[in-house]
């Protein structure tokens, strides 16, 4: 709030030094005099509200930690609690609300997991799966859970399922560490594993394996771009026949109407805020561009001997082969009509390569 009320007021040519400069001269000496002390002080509380649970009922305890652990981490929360932890170890030589996270930990990771199967996200919710078995599930929530919001809520509710049959049993861990995979051979006493182990690994399993189900089947939220792409998978179907610059041939307009997409893109400047700056485009690869090999003489590029693609196998010239590339969209010969197309959608930049 302060950043935008600043940069509508400053010039643009201090900007963007200033207002950085300005909002961390504002902002960083009130964090320590009041939000510090507030959070130092809901930490302790939590805490106290921990010890208060756990001694009347470890189940509701279970059910407390599995379902706001992950809401704690958002706002920094949980590091209040790490103190009560390190006390425990040192007092009793045990501690109960480590295995409890772990639920919480383990129910991020199933519900990255169904994420991951979009195809949009995979690379994003790869990376933050790997380092979520290591208790690290900051860019889970932030960059995968949180932003779609259905697999955080499932996520936190597999913490819950798993969280309360790890309280029931009463599982504990013998020495200090992050809630991570790695505590559950923190979790066996001297005496060897026993119930409490058998517990805290089904605990963990069933909060992994909801968040992961949950999510895959309830599926993510339809996005408008998603809406687009079967916009688009359709008009397809329905294309007119064209004619070689892909003019309709029952009549002078294009056979490709932009009307689904433009629809679409209204949609989203409706549904999300942009800024005023913010522009709207699209890109081509030069390997999306084929087509016209022998004209003008442009002769063969690397694109045409890739029939497949740059993970294909390369194609052989053969003298007289006119069909080296399939061809796709021509934008050699197309390229007014595709153009205008983009201008119908509503785009207003048009990235292409050449190779």
């Amino acid at each position: 709030m302060l950043e935008r009320q600043l940069n509508a007021r400053l010039p643009d040519a201090i900007r963007n030094f200033t207002t950085p400069l300005i909002c961390l001269s504002l902002v960083v000496p009130r964090s320590f005099l009041l939000i510090g002390p507030l959070a130092t002080g809901l930490s302790r509380l939590l805490a106290n509200g921990y010890l208060g649970v756990y001694g009347l009922s470890p189940l509701v305890a279970g059910l407390f930690i599995g379902g706001v652990w992950q809401v704690l981490v958002i706002f920094g929360l949980q590091w209040g609690l790490v103190p009560l932890k390190i006390n425990n170890l040192s007092i009793y030589g045990e501690d109960t609300m480590t295995p409890l996270m772990l639920a919480a930990v383990m129910g991020q990771t199933g519900a990255t997991l169904g994420v991951s199967r979009d195809p949009r996200q995979k690379g994003i919710a790869a990376s933050a799966f790997s380092a979520c078995w290591f208790g690290i599930t900051e860019p889970a929530v932030y960059g995968v859970t949180l932003p779609n919001r259905r697999p955080f809520i499932f996520g936190c509710i597999g913490g819950v399922l798993g969280a309360a049959l790890i309280g029931f049993s009463q599982s504990k861990v013998y020495s200090f560490g992050l809630a991570n995979i790695f505590i559950l051979f923190q979790a066996v006493p001297k005496s060897g594993i026993d119930a409490t182990v058998l517990t805290a690994c089904a605990g963990a399993r069933l909060a992994f394996l909801f968040g992961a189900v949950a999510t895959f089947l309830a599926g993510l939220p339809a996005a408008p771009a998603r809406r687009a792409g079967a916009c688009l998978a359709q008009r397809r179907q329905r294309r007119t026949p064209r004619s070689a610059c892909g003019a309709a041939v029952s009549g002078g307009k294009s056979g490709r109407a932009a009307g689904p997409v433009s629809l679409i893109i209204k949609e989203i400047k409706m549904t999300q805020r942009f800024l005023d700056t913010f522009l709207w485009g699209g890109a081509l690869a030069a390997n999306q561009a084929e087509g016209a090999w022998q004209t003008a003489g442009k002769g063969v590029s690397t694109a045409d001997l890739q029939p497949d693609g740059i993970f294909g196998k390369w194609a052989e010239l053969q003298p007289g082969d006119v069909s080296i590339k399939d061809v796709a969209r021509d934008f050699y010969h197309c390229y007014p009509e595709d153009i205008k197309l983009f201008a119908e959608i509503g785009f207003s930049l048009l990235r292409i390569s050449i190779t």
